[in-house]
């Protein structure tokens, strides 16, 4: 017959805590842990365990004090130097949110999401080809990261840099699976409309349309009316402004508070010099 040690009090305390977070009781959970840090201060563990359930009742305040007493405790805890630097950034402090993430990643060089984050603060701040490095970095180490594919592509269009835009939502199209892969298949059609590639936006735009509408299904429809607009956009382009007219028409149809189509309608009766119908 085996002799087996009981739970430890501590142990007991921090399962008896974990169980209640998993029952939404984060609350209660937090006052259990607080009880036993009351007495064993220096347990990491319980420490990251206290500051998460802190920032999941968005008390950054509590949850910054306990990942800083982690982190007094080891300056290497990756756990901890990840969420105090997602809680900086929650709490507009994005200096100090790159300071640790890059504390992070010198630890971990491979740490996918931390390349994430600081490639989305970097180029908040104005550094925008370093930002854009660390996010090709993680797209390079982990293909499959959508956040990545979605921060990437954002920097990238909002910098003029469509061609480089399209081959990253070329290459999200092929590695995601989620139902995000409609909206990067959107964001294809609009990428290559203004790398004027009109012929090949074309034929992404009928081909989702295609698709969408027979799936007829309610989760889809922003991604549909935005390629149904764009579509709008690439036939004004190649010269067909009867068929443009009708695709704004279908998506005031679908969505009558989107402004887009609104607005398209305006110019394609400026440019018919219908200017009584654009005020309208």
């Amino acid at each position: 017959m085996t002799n087996k040690k009981p739970p430890s009090r501590k142990n007991g305390l921090i399962n008896e805590a974990t169980t209640l977070s998993a029952q939404g009781k984060d609350k209660q959970a937090l006052e259990l842990i607080e009880r036993h840090l009351n007495k064993t201060p220096d347990d990491p563990s319980a420490l990251n365990l206290a500051g998460t359930l802190a920032a999941r009742m968005e008390n950054w305040t509590q949850a910054e004090k306990y990942f800083s007493q982690s982190l007094s405790l080891n300056a290497q805890n990756p756990y901890a130097l990840y969420t105090l630097a997602k809680i900086f950034k929650l709490t507009d402090r994005p200096g100090e949110a790159v300071h640790l993430l890059t504390q992070l990643i010198t630890l971990e060089p491979r740490n996918v999401p931390a390349l994430n984050e600081i490639g989305v603060l970097m180029t908040e701040q104005g550094h925008v080809e370093a930002g854009q490095k660390a996010l090709k970095t993680a797209l390079e180490i982990d293909p499959s990261f959508e956040m990545a594919y979605r921060n990437l592509y954002t920097t990238l269009y909002f910098s003029g840099q469509y061609e480089e835009a399209v081959l990253i939502v070329k290459n999200a199209i092929d590695h995601i699976k989620t139902d995000y892969r409609w909206n990067f298949r959107t964001d294809l059609i609009l990428c290559l409309y203004q790398s004027r590639a009109f012929v090949e936006a074309k034929q992404a735009a009928e081909s989702l349309i295609e698709e969408l509408e027979k799936t007829n299904d309610p989760a889809h429809q922003e991604a549909l009316v935005g390629a149904i607009n764009n579509y709008g956009l690439i036939l004004m382009e190649l010269g067909n402004p009867e068929k443009a007219e009708i695709q704004y028409n279908k998506v005031i149809a679908i969505d009558p508070t989107r402004i887009d189509p609104y607005i398209n309608l305006a110019r394609l009766n400026g440019y018919r010099e219908n200017f009584e119908e654009a005020i309208k």
